[in-house]
């Protein structure tokens, strides 16, 4: 779903010609930004590859060459510090590893084995859903480690960061509730929020999405 989305995204902002902010530079942790139609002044051969991926992109052709020709010309300007290459790597990671989507994941599973637990009694399931909680937990904490290292201050700034937030606190709720009265009926209605606000922090535009 989420590589649907930013694929349809992408085919939006090449129908309006939006500019992606695509070439790093020394002087400033905003990206140099480029389009199909313009560009900022010293990058028009990034306008003309990325115009070249455009085409194939929209067409359906293989896209290998444009994108190597964009590689190409985008390297020629990026004249990257140590300190930007290392947040790139991290954002790569960060959108590769997708926290936030495993978060959800192992919340799902704790829930299903509340759920199990509820209606066998077994401590198996109270095993697992702890160890599903604690990864859902560990998830969201690397998720938002990884923002307040790749952005440099704290991801507070909009919807997105709000909900993700939110998922938190949720979590947490539920184990408060849980340990004062011992009943998993908190701790599941914790986790659900959780796993809720997840779920709505991938329909916020792409654009609050993305760490640059």
């Amino acid at each position: 779903a989420g590589e649907a989305q930013t694929a349809a995204m992408t085919v939006a902002m090449f129908q309006r010609d939006r500019q992606f902010a695509l070439i790093p530079r020394t002087d400033s942790p905003i990206y140099a930004t480029v389009g199909t139609a313009t560009a900022e002044p010293g990058y028009e051969d990034v306008q003309a590859a990325l115009w070249d991926f455009r085409v194939a992109y929209l067409t359906g052709n293989d896209v290998g060459g444009a994108v190597e020709r964009l590689k190409a010309t985008i390297a020629g300007h990026a004249q990257t510090t140590p300190a930007v290459a290392s947040n790139i790597r991290l954002e790569y990671f960060y959108t590769h590893h997708r926290p936030w989507i495993w978060a959800a994941v192992a919340n799902g599973l704790a829930i299903l084995c509340l759920i199990g637990l509820a209606i066998t009694r077994l401590k198996l399931f109270a095993v697992l859903a702890g160890v599903a909680i604690v990864a859902a937990l560990g998830e969201q904490l690397l998720g938002l480690g990884l923002r307040i290292t790749i952005l440099d201050r704290a991801p507070v700034s909009n919807t997105y960061e709000a909900v993700l937030w939110m998922g938190i606190v949720s979590t947490l709720f539920g184990l408060v509730g849980q340990a004062i009265n011992r009943k998993g009926l908190y701790l599941a209605a914790g986790l659900t929020a959780s796993m809720l606000c997840i779920i709505f922090s991938q329909l916020v535009p792409l654009t609050d999405q993305t760490n640059s």
